[in-house]
């Protein structure tokens, strides 16, 4: 899987456990990309934030007639969205201090990035970005094959990205998944 192909794979990681500086890093480097370049960033847990960020930053950018912060550098074509067990537990951890998680949807006018949330079996929330595909880690994928992180590996990596389009020549009609539903209901 790691050929060049159309598509650039990009992972989305936290510096120092802080999203608004892993979204600044994210940002620079798409736009010292070339002009063009079509990227896909996967992010796992916080590198998920870090997708959502970049995301309402480009509508943002989009609403107020400005250019997105990566302007003149690299496309932000295909976003995913990996959710972990310790989101949910953050998550439910907020609620209880008052802070209600929101799911955002992904699919705004002015936003031309396919987007996926990928949940473990733990999480059975149908993902945190509404009207994107969600797709649905088997119990036995995360417990025998523990890395790459939940959702990544084997078959579903591929599927993914194939029903994305980032990465055409991967299209897996069998994928150790529960079939994902065409769109969450937001």
């Amino acid at each position: 899987m790691c050929r060049r192909s159309a598509a650039t794979v990009a992972t989305a990681r936290s510096t120092f456990a802080s999203v608004d500086r892993a979204v600044a890093t994210v940002a620079a480097d798409l736009r010292h990309m070339n002009p063009g370049t079509s990227v896909t960033l996967i992010g796992h847990s916080k590198g998920g934030s870090v997708i959502k960020h970049l995301l309402i930053a480009a509508h943002r950018a989009t609403e107020s007639d400005l250019p997105v912060p990566w302007d003149g550098g690299a496309t932000l074509r295909h976003g995913i969205c990996i959710d972990a067990p310790l989101d949910l537990i953050r998550e439910a951890g907020s609620i209880m201090f008052g802070i209600r998680p929101r799911i955002w949807p992904a699919a705004r006018p002015g936003v031309p990035v396919a987007c996926a949330t990928i949940n473990n079996w733990y999480d059975p929330s149908g993902g945190r970005l509404a009207g994107v595909p969600n797709y649905q880690v088997r119990t036995w994928n995360d417990n025998f094959h523990p890395w790459p992180p939940h959702g990544m590996k084997s078959g579903l990596a591929r599927r993914v990205l194939g029903d994305l389009g980032a990465m055409p020549s991967l299209v897996v009609t069998n994928a150790d998944t529960v079939s994902p539903p065409s769109s969450v209901s937001g």
